[in-house]
């Protein structure tokens, strides 16, 4: 399977919740695709510590991630220590399947934030709340190369 670009708006059915932000709707598609394409050679879901779950097993636990690269922060946030340190303690190791990428989340008209806001019924409490206050929106910032 090749890399391709992927417009969440046409992807309905994997998303778990609308009120994750774009960086989470990105991960759950990459760990959709896991699924679909790993099932057949690993264990899906993969062992649980202390309500952790790992999201494969072949012969050691797997965690699936995405990295977006064009933002500044670049810490990847996996499993849980204690759940990591127990796996590894079992297995002697756990491996880790990261996708990484750049990210576009909006064009110029905005038609993503449109979309997104018509989908999930309009503004979010929150939203309502930030512009009563007339506080500034937040947004992605991105680092050009």
């Amino acid at each position: 399977m090749g890399w391709q670009a992927f417009d969440s708006r046409d992807e309905e059915s994997w998303f778990p919740s609308l009120e994750t932000d774009g960086v989470d709707r990105i991960g759950f598609y990459f760990q959709f695709l896991c699924w679909k394409y790993l099932s057949g050679i690993m264990e899906i879901p993969g062992p649980e510590y202390n309500n952790v779950e790992f999201d494969a097993f072949r012969r050691i636990p797997w965690d699936f991630k995405t990295h977006v690269v064009n933002r500044r922060n670049h810490k990847v946030i996996v499993n849980d220590s204690e759940a990591t340190a127990n796996a590894i303690e079992e297995y002697g190791e756990v491996g880790l399947i990261l996708a990484m990428g750049e990210a576009t989340y909006n064009d110029e008209k905005r038609t993503f934030q449109r979309w997104h806001e018509e989908l999930k019924g309009g503004k979010s409490k929150y939203e309502k709340e930030r512009i009563k206050r007339r506080a500034q929106k937040r947004r992605w910032e991105s680092k050009k190369g």
